[in-house]
């Protein structure tokens, strides 16, 4: 009997120091998330507000005219077949395009997730109309949404749950996901209810957002260091200025008038805003 007690004694006690070690790793493990949500949205933030210096350069290093870089704002596309790669052009015919966060984009020099062996997936979604290379878009030769600034397009269609205005959206989850799929445009997730609708639901998942908001004051703060080219002309070409296309204008970069000689595709009419 003695004996009997002893061992149910010695059960009890590992029972009791099992659970706050379980516990103790469901708590690291959350942290572990957060730290790498932490980092993989700081970078997503610098390479928002850094566009035009990540940009400055064709892949061997050779710098555009000034009417081939493109102003802050713009966001990868997502790695849609699990290369580890930013798959552009993406978002064609599309409210949002999700997929994991690419690692790097090794010809801009730019890293999105610093430690990708030890990282737990990272799973993103963007508002197609802000990211990086866009085939709805007219402004060539590499078609992306344009102008983009504060005031334009004005919103974002992203949702979590009853949080609106969301331009871009980065998640990790221990919910199924189609991990080994090779297009996830023709997927959806345990988060999201269907691919022609924005609306994702947190469903024990860990999230972090880019809201309107923030991205705007994130570009506002990065065109506000290029005031000096008030100073130049508005038919000079450049992000700065207006946006003109003569290939295919739309009423927000209408065709070059006056004395503008070329093109302006790239132009985020910032002149208009802080000049």
């Amino acid at each position: 009997m003695v004996a009997l007690i002893f061992l149910v004694g010695l059960s009890t006690i590992g029972f009791t120091t099992l659970t706050p070690s379980a516990n103790s790793l469901k708590l690291r493990a959350t942290l572990k998330n957060q730290q790498a949500l932490k980092e993989a949205s700081r970078q997503l933030e610098v390479f928002t507000r850094s566009i035009p210096e990540i940009y400055a350069t064709d892949s061997n290093e050779n710098f555009y005219a000034p009417d081939r870089i493109p102003g802050p704002g713009y966001l990868p596309c997502p790695d849609t077949n699990q290369n580890q790669r930013s798959n552009a052009p993406c978002g064609q015919g599309r409210t949002f395009v999700w997929g994991r966060l690419p690692v790097r984009i090794a010809s801009r020099h730019i890293q999105f997730i610093p430690r990708p062996a030890s990282t737990p997936v990272i799973w993103y979604a963007v508002d197609s109309r802000y990211v990086i290379q866009n085939a709805d878009f007219n402004n060539p030769p590499t078609k992306r949404f344009s102008p983009l600034n504060t005031d334009h397009p004005g919103d974002a269609r992203l949702e979590l749950e009853s949080q609106t205005d969301i331009v871009a959206l980065l998640f990790i989850t221990h919910k199924a996901m189609p991990i080994n799929a090779t297009d996830l445009t023709q997927h959806t997730n345990s988060h999201l209810a269907s691919n022609s609708s924005p609306i994702f639901q947190k469903n024990q998942g860990q999230f972090w957002v880019l809201t309107h908001q923030r991205w705007q004051e994130l570009i506002k703060s990065r065109a506000e260091q290029a005031t000096e080219l008030c100073t130049q002309s508005q038919e000079e070409p450049g992000w700065f200025n207006p946006c003109t296309n003569s290939q295919d204008p739309t009423s927000n970069c209408p065709a070059p008038s006056g004395t503008q000689p070329t093109s302006n595709p790239v132009g985020s009419n910032w002149r208009a805003l802080l000049c």
